[in-house]
């Protein structure tokens, strides 16, 4: 009888940590006391987060250009969509009078404290800044927008997080592979984790399907730079920086 093959870390910390360490610099750049340090935070946030992706960088797909143009137009849609619902902002306006008539129903008042969404930073660095370091400061923000933050997010959900739900061998679970169980975890966790829980969910959808169509990560990793690429437009020319 053979033995079971013996588990490696690195695979898994290749997917993990660089989300973990986004996390965590993203929720200390929150608290009173960093907020006016936000522009070196997210330098140092920026350069962890790229060392350690160069780091494993032997861990993750060679890159294959399947389905690169559907992931654009995608991206690009998306990226409009993310605008569009987080305008109308419904988990802002409609959603806490929701949960309150629900919490009162279930006789659970604790539930108003539970479901609600969180908010960003919402830095504007012409505000602190000067002009030279304020747009030094918007690439930097770009670099970790459409470059990184895909990066990240992608082998995370879809590369990591959807596999393992499905098979504790996970590195062996084909890409672009899903379980009903890992489609809806992996849709709710992306929404946990975001302010715009409208916009959220049906771009995560999106995402997801895309990855079951085209069977390739670097697809999604495209879309999802696209979607943040409009997203960062829309901001540096409306001025909405409660959307960085």
């Amino acid at each position: 009888m053979s033995e079971p093959a013996p588990f490696r870390w690195q695979p898994m910390l290749a997917f993990v940590l660089p989300f973990l360490l986004f996390v965590l610099f993203t929720s200390l750049e929150a608290i009173d006391l960093a907020k006016p340090w936000y522009p070196w935070a997210y330098l140092i946030k920026v350069l962890c987060v790229a060392q350690c992706i160069y780091f494993f960088r032997r861990e993750y797909p060679f890159f294959r250009n399947q389905g690169l143009g559907l992931s654009l137009v995608v991206g690009l849609l998306g990226g409009v969509v993310w605008i569009i619902l987080s305008t109308w902002s419904f988990e802002q306006s409609l959603l806490p009078s929701l949960v309150a008539k629900l919490s009162r129903w279930l006789n659970m008042p604790s539930l108003v404290d539970w479901i609600k969404p969180g908010s960003r930073v919402g830095y504007n660095p012409f505000d602190t800044l000067g002009g030279t370091m304020a747009w030094a400061f918007i690439c930097l923000r770009l670099l970790g927008m459409v470059i990184f933050v895909p990066l990240l997010e992608e082998f995370f959900w879809r590369g990591f997080l959807n596999r393992i739900i499905q098979a504790e061998h996970w590195e062996e679970v084909p890409w672009g592979q899903y379980s009903a169980a890992s489609f809806i975890i992996i849709s709710l966790a992306f929404v946990a984790v975001h302010t715009e829980w409208t916009a959220a969910i049906v771009w995560i959808i999106g995402i997801n399907i895309l990855y079951g169509f085209t069977r390739n990560i670097w697809s999604c990793i495209v879309a999802h730079a696209a979607s943040n690429a409009v997203l960062a437009y829309y901001i540096l020319t409306y001025q909405q920086w409660h959307l960085w």
